[in-house]
């Protein structure tokens, strides 16, 4: 599970709640331990799925060349084969998809075969990338406004980041009407899913950018041989 919350550069507005506070929101209800980390008023936390074997107290955020920050829940199927083809060590998923993001930019999740969300950001401009992977993927809803943005897996650590809670009436209404057809709705006000194959990008001052890198819908129909020829 992942948290992220920065206040816009310049923003006049109360300091948003650290990084501890999202790390005990991850926790809260289901127990376990979760990492914070801060850096430059960013907001990082994280809560591995597996509390046995791992230490949260050694996460952080993983530093790119260009100095960009990846956080990364989940993981990625086709990790020996990407390694090789980008000539890194696999270290973790998180390395994995770090590479990628450095060498194919845009088009990185097209290479990528998994079930996972990322977060991305880059401190000098606090601009922020958030993506899923197509068809299965963990959650990640977003909230932002004038002078602050956060992210995370569950609602509660976006509320922990001083965003308000306020039940979706609307979103209320369509579930009891099986209408699940905007996948961006959350059960929440002012929060956002980010769908399924898609890649929300948010900066200071710039609308909201959406773009979907893979939709089944578009995949080329695939024609089986006639099995009479056989």
């Amino acid at each position: 599970m992942l948290a992220f919350s920065v206040h816009w550069p310049g923003a006049a507005a109360p300091a948003l709640s650290d990084s501890r506070d999202l790390a005990d929101a991850l926790c809260a209800g289901i127990g376990g331990r979760a990492s914070a980390w801060t850096s430059q008023g960013l907001n990082f936390a994280h809560r591995p799925v597996d509390q046995r074997h791992r230490s949260p107290a050694k996460w952080q955020p993983l530093a790119l060349p260009d100095g960009r920050l990846v956080a990364f829940h989940g993981w990625i199927d086709n990790a020996p084969s990407l390694a090789a083809q980008l000539a890194v060590p696999a270290v973790s998923p998180a390395h994995i998809y770090g590479a990628a993001l450095t060498e194919w930019g845009e088009a990185s999740d097209r290479h990528i075969v998994g079930e996972y969300c990322a977060i991305v950001v880059d401190p000098a401009t606090c601009s922020v990338r958030l993506s899923r992977s197509p068809l299965r993927a963990p959650p990640l809803l977003y909230a932002l406004n004038e002078t602050s943005v956060a992210a995370a897996s569950v609602p509660r650590a976006i509320f922990a980041a001083g965003f308000e809670r306020q039940l979706n009436q609307a979103r209320i209404a369509d579930s009891a009407m099986i209408n699940f057809t905007d996948h961006e709705a959350a059960w929440f006000v002012g929060l956002a899913r980010v769908p399924l194959g898609c890649v929300v990008e948010l900066a200071p001052g710039q609308p909201r950018q959406l773009r979907r890198y893979y939709d089944l819908a578009c995949v080329p129909k695939v024609r089986l041989p006639n099995a009479q020829a056989y």
